[in-house]
């Protein structure tokens, strides 16, 4: 699509686990760090604090950005 990723965006990707028999779609936060990329959930729940570090993805798992969220609506 042309459109750049940039330290603190939020995405929506597609993580394949376990040589792609599990699948998951989800939304995180993009962090810039020196070895490179990770991705941060947004979630207030405990068990889904760890980010996703790029660089460190076992050859088993691969992850793809779907898009990049552009505004977020919430009711109040």
């Amino acid at each position: 699509s042309g459109a750049d990723i940039h330290d603190g965006d939020l995405v929506v990707i597609e993580w394949f686990r376990f040589d792609g028999q599990m699948r998951m779609i989800t939304a995180k936060r993009v962090k810039k760090t020196r070895s490179g990329y990770e991705l941060w959930p947004e979630s207030d729940d405990p068990a889904h604090q760890d980010p996703i570090v790029l660089s460190e993805l076992p050859e088993h798992e691969s992850v793809r950005v779907w898009a990049k969220v552009l505004w977020v609506l919430r009711k109040p």
